[in-house]
């Protein structure tokens, strides 16, 4: 385990490479993003403050095992992979019981033959039954994994046992309870439970291919985010206490030492929800007196400017930041006789407040140039309505993080990323 953290980073990078994932069988270019001895987690959705992983689980340790020897330098790990043995956890395998003509005797018994070498399941009319375990290390889901499905797979290979269908049986994926997680004995044979966490058919299935049970609600809840989680695959007849009639059916699969092992795949997701778009209108108006003065002779015109400014600011609570601005021009005029230019200047300000989903900042600015023939020396009051109405609709969705952040952000998935995840993100 030392070993394989620390060449972690590394092993990643080559399981993302194409021949990694034609190893390992993943289909697809989604990023591999964390591993763990014994699994690899894909990323398939991210929303921002939220990820979906989809993690499929070994019952061995078969990413180290085949991905380690490239950097290691044990050459038992080297030699492990050269002739592609792979011994993994001996805690899977099977149990048999049996040939007893009362079926009660060997349903109930207590304990049977058990080899850590083969998988399969069976039921025969001669009273016998095969069980058979598959622990798996599933703690690299982490506590704070939400779990939305999950499906097991066996490999049927006709090499390992004839396959025979007598009584028409489906294989079920049940619950255990074994001793060790390492190491599978006579005694775990009635270390399960009947209840059924989904299942095929013996004829669904084909010789050198995959079958897959798609857990039902009650197996997801057998899946341990820290722990590992117990399966068993037992028969119809065994499930349900109903004898066989005819004769013999077997079905074997194979195992953890070879090429297609059983497989628990995941999906799961990490982070909670993100927020949502929403928009604001903040209309805003200022009235802004100016006075202007003049002096002249006799009467004549002039023109006179005036400029007024108004700013509004409206401001608004939501779940994500957006800001929005605009300007508006509003002319005022006064008619006075006069014989000189005059200036003048007004400012005012406004400020309205709105509430919506999303905190949005809004700023008008309007600018009224007024001219005016205004009579000397008085004053001449202009006014100017600068209605200045500011649409700012807010809609955000919240920014990816980078994968740096992820490690900050989701700390159960680690600082596993690699630089083609990086530069493809």
């Amino acid at each position: 385990m030392q070993e394989f953290n620390f060449f972690k980073k590394e092993i990643l990078s080559a399981i993302n490479t194409e021949e990694g994932r034609r190893i390992l069988n993943i289909q697809g270019n989604d990023p591999i993003v964390k591993i763990s001895p014994n699994s690899y987690h894909v990323l398939k959705k991210d929303d921002g403050n939220r990820i979906t992983l989809e993690a499929t689980f070994y019952t061995h340790d078969r990413v180290a095992e085949i991905f380690l020897p490239l950097f290691s330098q044990s050459r038992m790990y080297r030699y492990a992979f050269l002739t592609g043995t792979f011994t993994g956890n001996t805690g899977e395998g099977r149990v048999q019981s049996g040939n007893d003509a009362v079926w009660a005797n060997v349903r109930g018994a207590t304990s049977g033959g058990a080899s850590d070498t083969e998988v399969a399941v069976y039921v025969a009319t001669t009273y016998n039954i095969i069980r058979s375990f598959f622990p798996i290390d599933t703690s690299s889901l982490t506590s704070n994994a939400i779990i939305s499905s999950a499906t097991f797979k066996l490999y049927r290979d006709d090499a390992v046992y004839s396959f025979s269908n007598q009584d028409s049986q489906s294989v079920h994926l049940v619950q255990t309870n074994q001793a060790s997680n390492t190491a599978l004995v006579g005694a775990d044979y009635d270390n399960l439970s009947f209840t059924d966490g989904g299942s095929f058919t013996y004829a669904s299935t084909s010789n050198g291919a995959y079958s897959t049970i798609t857990l039902n609600g009650t197996a997801l809840g057998w899946i341990s985010k820290t722990a590992h989680t117990n399966l068993g695959a037992i028969t119809s007849a065994d499930l349900n206490n109903t004898p066989p009639t005819v004769g013999a059916n077997l079905i074997g699969f194979q195992n953890n030492g070879n090429a297609n092992p059983p497989t628990l795949t995941v999906t799961y997701v990490l982070g909670s929800p993100s927020a949502s778009a929403s928009a604001s209108l903040s209309p805003s108006a200022s009235l802004s007196p100016s006075a202007s003065a003049s002096k002249s002779l006799s009467p004549s015109a002039s023109a006179s400017a005036s400029a007024s400014a108004s700013a509004s600011s409206s401001t608004s609570k939501s779940l994500s930041p957006s800001a929005s601005s605009s300007a508006s021009l509003s002319p005022s005029a006064s008619l006075s006789p006069s014989s000189s230019a005059s200036k003048s200047s007004s400012a005012s300000a406004s400020s309205s407040t709105s509430k919506s989903l999303s905190p949005s900042a809004s700023t008008s600015s309007s600018v009224s140039p007024s001219a005016s023939i205004s009579p000397s020396p008085t004053p001449s009051p202009s006014a100017s309505l600068s209605p200045s109405p500011s649409l700012s609709p807010s809609s955000s969705l919240s920014a990816s993080p980078s994968p740096a952040e992820y490690v900050n952000k989701y700390a159960s998935v680690g600082n596993t990323y690699t630089d083609k995840y990086i530069s493809t993100y």
